[in-house]
């Protein structure tokens, strides 16, 4: 069916308009960060600041990516479960890391076993992906596993990066 006309009328007006034919600031529109921090205020109970802790980004992928080349030196371990996302793997490779795999496991309920990781290898690291919701294998953490996470990298002084690129699917 062909576009509604009002639709057509608004697009019109819009393409007239000289701050639509910008780059966008990196960051995002404040107005877009600000509704998702409140998105996440509303949703998991968290408070954002949507000036310093909200990012728009292009997708996943990019945030994924980049972030151990921000967080990370040469030498650092990431902690990446297996299986999981490729670019976890990916990013650590590109900054120059070394990637310890957290296998998850169908007799840990698809949760990788925090007990099991040596000691030296916690006092590496500096950034821990999980994600729950799991892709692969669809597995949801109970909030004892997110404690436990929370309490090793208290302890050690790394960075959760949470991909919960699932979390609304019910």
């Amino acid at each position: 069916t062909p576009t509604l006309p009002p639709i057509v009328e608004a697009a019109k007006i819009a393409l007239g308009r000289p701050e639509h034919h910008q780059y966008p600031s990196y960051e995002g529109m404040l107005s877009f960060r600000e509704s998702i921090a409140g998105w996440y205020k509303k949703r998991f109970l968290v408070d954002l600041d949507p000036h310093t802790e909200v990012l728009g980004l292009i997708g996943s992928k990019e945030g994924i990516g980049h972030m151990p080349l921000a967080f990370i030196d040469p030498g650092d371990t990431v902690l990446v479960p297996e299986p999981g996302y490729p670019v976890y793997h990916a990013g650590t490779l590109f900054a120059g890391g070394e990637t310890y795999y957290m296998p998850i496991l169908e007799s840990n309920g698809f949760l990788p076993d925090l007990s099991a990781i040596p000691d030296s290898v916690y006092r590496r690291t500096k950034i821990m992906f999980i994600n729950y919701p799991n892709n692969p294998t669809g597995a949801v953490a109970p909030d004892s596993f997110f404690r436990e996470v929370i309490e090793k990298a208290t302890k050690y002084g790394f960075i959760v990066a949470h991909d919960a690129a699932y979390s609304e699917i019910y």
